[in-house]
């Protein structure tokens, strides 16, 4: 082989060390097939960094460039009961339901609007309404004395 040959091999040589060197250090997307597990979309994408030998999720660089909300989710406090049944009609669904808190000191409605569907995996459960009944002085002072005894005039 005369030196312009070698010269040749070496310079492809270089460019195979160099692709592959390349090629090692990029991290590659693959998508994990989750198509029949509750709650997660068909597929899932995540980074496999070849440097560190580990998988990494990608959601926190996707979520970065969100535009808009993935769900509603929060608590809305009202403060009266017109407010509390305009919003729930404003914003349920055939499966929002309400709960009712009775106990004294802090009697409350809460309505959870995206409560789980019946034969179907959950939702969330966050995206909530809640009203807190207003309590008088005059019904305030009635509980306060609620089981006490009581000069009889």
């Amino acid at each position: 082989m005369s030196k312009t040959d070698d010269a040749a091999l070496d310079a492809h040589g270089i460019d195979l060390i160099k692709a592959l060197a390349t090629e090692a250090a990029e991290a590659t997307i693959l998508i994990v097939d989750t198509k029949d597990q509750a709650g997660l979309p068909a597929g899932v994408p995540v980074a496999f960094d070849r440097k560190a030998q580990a998988f990494k999720s990608v959601k926190g660089l996707i979520e970065e460039f969100r535009q808009a909300p993935d769900r509603r989710k929060g608590t809305a406090t009202v403060e009266t009961l017109a407010s509390f049944i305009a919003l729930v009609d404003r914003h349920k669904d055939d499966d929002s339901v309400l709960f009712g808190k009775t106990v004294w000191p802090d009697p409350k409605l809460t309505a959870v609007l995206d409560y789980d569907k019946e034969g179907v995996p959950a939702r969330n459960r966050s995206h909530r309404i809640v009203y807190a009944f207003p309590l008088t002085e005059e019904f305030k002072a009635w509980v306060n004395g609620n089981a006490k005894p009581m000069p009889q005039d």
